[in-house]
């Protein structure tokens, strides 16, 4: 009898309503009380695992286009003969063996899927990494212990920023690992997460869409021209990122109300746009029709371009009663809204172990 496990791991992307950019070490430790606003969507990237025991490591990695087997763990890899597809979770399991005091004896079935539309900015790639590391949590019994989610947060992000060579941020690992609508406000030497009441998730959620623009947005390289000039001390992108900042605790404040001024969350939407759009040159002819186009709707609250632009997607905040009206309203010009909604569900493994021959 070989013992055999199948689990599957799914784990939600994200739209950030507020304070993007502010995530990146060490903008934040330029901008005080740099805060984060974001919510999970179930757009989900999913990885199925069938693990069995084995006399010698192996892995196939795989998804619906391409395929790949591993045998080894090296911290030299070399992912020349590696599909593109698989670069990165190829990439994502060596690293997490590397950590490893000793290599499992196993063989994987890894199966990569994800509903997130590659280039939306929602955080995809992030979200797979999160999904495909929590399930190697559980093959080598990492991360076990209470509050394991902040000290994997460290490696996700240290792990992506290896693939890519550029920094990277935290707001979409933390939404893949939570879930929920949270709020991140990075001090100096930890991130203090604050919840909000379900009522205001719920009403949120009543009012929210997500559009994808059909470009693929290129968020490391806006965010690493943002990072160096942060950095360098350029008067302007200080002054964003301070006002990005202040938007956000705004919205934050806003929120927190007894009764939430929804209309007023929509304009706060606008105004990181704007700030956002002016200070860091990210907006495209695209992304600048499609939000007048949106703008012009009656029953449209506000709208932002998600992540850090150049393309990607945009969330809307629109008056619930009127939002069959606007879906309606953008599909008739040809706007592609995504089958989303907010999610209280961050990153869980969905057990399905079984014993077989």
């Amino acid at each position: 009898m070989k013992s055999v496990d199948k689990f599957r791991v799914v784990a939600p992307c994200r739209a950030d309503l507020a304070g993007g950019t502010l995530d990146l070490w060490p903008l934040f430790c330029l901008i005080p009380s740099s805060l984060t606003l974001n919510i999970a969507l179930d757009l989900f990237a999913r990885v199925d695992f069938e693990v069995s025991e084995n006399f010698q490591f192996e892995v196939v990695l795989k998804n619906k286009n391409d395929q790949y087997q591993m045998t080894e763990v090296d911290p030299a890899l070399n992912l020349g003969s590696v599909p593109d597809s698989l670069k990165f979770p190829v990439f994502i399991l060596n690293q997490f063996l590397i950590l490893q005091r000793q290599i499992p004896r196993v063989s994987m079935q890894i199966d990569l899927g994800s509903a997130v539309p590659v280039g939306s900015g929602l955080g995809g790639s992030s979200t797979l990494l999160v999904a495909l590391g929590r399930g190697l949590c559980r093959v080598c019994s990492d991360f076990t212990e209470q509050g394991w989610q902040w000290r994997f947060l460290q490696w996700a992000k240290d792990t992506e920023a290896a693939f890519l060579k550029v920094p990277t941020g935290t707001q979409d690992y933390l939404a893949a690992i939570f879930g929920g609508l949270h709020g991140y406000e990075h001090q100096l030497g930890r991130i203090e997460q604050t919840s909000f009441p379900p009522s205001v998730f719920q009403q949120l959620n009543e009012r929210l869409l997500v559009i994808f623009s059909g470009e693929k947005h290129h968020s490391g390289m806006s965010n690493w021209e943002v990072y160096k000039k942060a950095v360098e001390g350029d008067p302007q992108v200080i002054k964003g990122l301070k006002g990005i900042a202040e938007v956000a605790h705004k919205m934050d404040a806003v929120l927190r109300t007894e009764k939430v001024d929804w209309g007023t969350v929509g304009r706060y939407l606008d105004t990181e746009w704007d700030l956002r759009k002016t200070t860091f040159r990210v907006s495209t002819p695209t992304l600048d029709s499609i939000i007048q186009q949106t703008k012009e709707i009656s029953g449209v609250l506000g709208v932002k371009v998600c992540g850090a632009a150049q393309g990607g997607s945009l969330v809307v905040l629109v008056d619930p009663g009127k939002k069959v009206s606007v879906v309606e309203r953008l599909k008739k010009a040809n706007l592609q809204v995504l089958p989303t909604q907010a999610t209280l569900m961050g990153v869980s493994i969905q057990d399905a172990h079984l014993d077989m021959d």
